[in-house]
């Protein structure tokens, strides 16, 4: 079964680290809305439809209407399994509970809250809209309104975020009521503002041991709360997993709608929108381009995704997947990996232990096929 994933382009304003295609006008929203909708019913496939996620930028934007309309178009175009999953990204200062009520009726059953810290000065620094008060609010409404599907994120290695401080984010947010928490790691993005100032030395990045405190933290935190990882930066109660971003590691074919977005068949072909607001709305299904994936292309592909899950690999799958590879070598690393006391070989499945999290882009570096 496929997912869909919407990319909502629109925010207030730019977060200081936030590097995804975004716009700052919302006025555009209602051409945005018709175009979007266009797109969808341009790419109709009886692919059942297991997940629809709406991303961005700031989902929580649109009006209720425009939500519901999206949905209907949707349903009407393609094949949506009666028990899909339906998540809208949302941030805080967007949640009320008329907004709940209608996403509920419009057929939202999971909730993603941006919420990045609860603490205030932090959040100034990250340069969000809402208040830790705000967040902790919106979460225990949301509960209340019948979401009982509740993701939230969070991320470390910020600058000047004390070990004690993201200890608090995390005992706030687990003890909250949500069932899925996504916890990253800052990625500082070229072009961000973040970047700028670490730059300009106007602030400063962590060293690695209060990274690496707090990445610790976080595994043993979610552990004892009842949210054990499935993924690097994704942690739930049993029966929460995200089945949309589960579909991404497990090589499922995906459909995206939206500037930016991007699609997968499955396959051998990836496709994506350029990121062009303007012209998107001019016409959004001229934008597509594509690429044909090689062999190689997608033994990599195979191992990054199934490398950053708790599950792991197992190498009966990869050599009937790709009767013609070599994986001697592959074999070969895994063992070195084992004998550092990195990776693990249990039930035929190879998988990272949880001390070699924190270095996984270098190890998947390592083993790729180049």
């Amino acid at each position: 079964m496929a997912g869909i994933y919407l990319h909502i382009p629109f925010c207030r304003k730019k977060c200081s680290y936030c590097d995804f295609y975004s716009v700052a006008r919302p006025s555009l929203l209602p051409d945005f809305t018709k175009a979007i909708r266009k797109e969808i019913k341009h790419n109709a496939s009886s692919e059942p439809i297991q997940s629809i996620y709406f991303g961005g930028g700031t989902p929580s934007i649109l009006e209720s209407k425009d939500l519901d309309n999206i949905l209907n178009d949707i349903h009407e175009t393609f094949s949506v399994s009666d028990k899909a999953e339906i998540t809208l990204e949302a941030n805080p200062e967007d949640i009320s509970e008329s907004k709940l009520i209608d996403w509920k009726q419009a057929g939202i059953n999971r909730l993603s809250v941006g919420v990045q810290s609860t603490n205030d000065d932090i959040l100034k620094q990250l340069k969000r809209n809402h208040t830790a008060k705000d967040a902790l609010h919106c979460i225990e409404l949301s509960i209340k309104k019948g979401f009982g599907n509740l993701s939230t994120d969070l991320i470390y290695g910020l600058p000047e975020l004390s070990v004690e401080q993201w200890e608090t984010s995390l005992n706030q947010l687990l003890n909250s009521g949500i069932t899925h928490l996504s916890a990253y790691h800052l990625g500082l993005e070229p072009g961000t503002l973040m970047h700028k100032q670490v730059e300009k030395q106007i602030i400063q990045l962590p060293n690695e041991d209060i990274s690496l405190a707090q990445f610790h933290m976080l595994f043993e935190k979610t552990e004892s709360k009842g949210f054990p990882w499935y993924e690097i930066s994704n942690f739930a109660k049993s029966g929460y997993h995200s089945q949309h971003n589960s579909s991404y590691w497990d090589g499922s074919p995906y459909f995206g709608f939206g500037p930016s977005a991007h699609s997968y068949d499955g396959n051998n072909t990836r496709y994506w929108n350029q990121p062009n607001i303007k012209a998107y709305l001019e016409n959004p299904t001229s934008l597509r381009e594509s690429e044909t994936l090689s062999t190689l292309d997608k033994v990599n592909d195979f191992l990054i995704t199934r490398l950053r899950t708790r599950k792991g690999i197992s190498l009966i799958q990869l050599k009937n997947d790709f009767p013609s590879l070599e994986t001697e070598q592959l074999e070969q690393k895994f063992n070195q990996l084992i004998d550092k006391k990195l990776m693990q070989h249990v039930d035929m499945l190879y998988s990272l232990k949880q001390e070699a999290l924190f270095v996984s882009d270098a190890i998947l570096k390592d083993i790729l096929y180049i």
